[in-house]
């Protein structure tokens, strides 16, 4: 009886406990019969009440997982079988269990003991920008230089701010600063948020006479 075999049967158990087909004590007479063995002669038992693993250590059950693969691994090991039988086995490097050449993870102990040879190779593609996605992110972009040119504004353009009456005499340099780092913020994300839409909307009508943009990634 493997661990699987023994679940199985646990879980029959349990259900006939359940609706009342088998008493108290017939269910937990059949659980304690319900034993396995590993490769490594270790005992194990379930528990009636938890219905999980223990392993016999010394004169102790001990609460653990048993050795055996996971479901994803079950399933990776199952795609990955030849369609005849391979006598070429591997050692696992972890536990030392002579494993099948086919297996990419240890049955036993769960460890890798190969990579897969061939890559996985995801193909992508791209049909449609959403141009207010775009507009906002070209538009954050523009926030940071406008706060940045706003904040060296009076080196940058003084003639520009005595032009626009914005030179603020009665204001110290710090006030100044964050004043025209505000005005510039808010007047570059206009400005990059109506770039980033018309782009999208251009890049939209050449992805539709392309019929979009395909990659791949491996």
């Amino acid at each position: 009886m493997n661990f699987r075999e023994a679940e199985e049967k646990y879980a029959k158990l349990r259900k006939d406990y359940d609706d009342g087909l088998i008493t108290l004590d017939e269910f937990k007479a059949q659980v304690k019969s319900l034993i396995v063995k590993d490769h490594d002669g270790n005992i194990w038992s379930i528990g009636i009440k938890s219905g999980k693993w223990y392993k016999k250590v010394g004169n102790e059950w001990v609460r653990t997982e048993p050795p055996r693969t996971t479901e994803t691994q079950r399933l990776i090991i199952e795609n990955l079988l030849p369609d005849e039988e391979e006598e070429n086995s591997l050692i696992c490097p972890k536990c030392g269990k002579e494993v099948p050449a086919y297996y990419v993870f240890c049955p036993y102990c769960g460890a890798r003991i190969r990579e897969d040879e061939e890559a996985i190779e995801r193909e992508y593609s791209l049909k449609k920008i959403e141009p207010f996605s775009l507009a906002f992110i070209i538009g954050g972009f523009g926030i940071i230089i406008g706060v940045i040119a706003g904040a060296f504004a009076e080196v940058l353009a003084p003639k520009l701010l005595v032009k626009l009456g914005l030179t603020f005499p009665n204001l110290g340099i710090l006030w100044k600063s964050f004043i025209y780092s505000l005005l510039t913020g808010v007047f570059s994300f206009f400005l990059f948020f109506l770039i980033g839409f018309i782009l999208a909307l251009l890049a939209n009508l050449i992805l539709s006479i392309f019929g979009g943009l395909k990659f791949s990634l491996s």
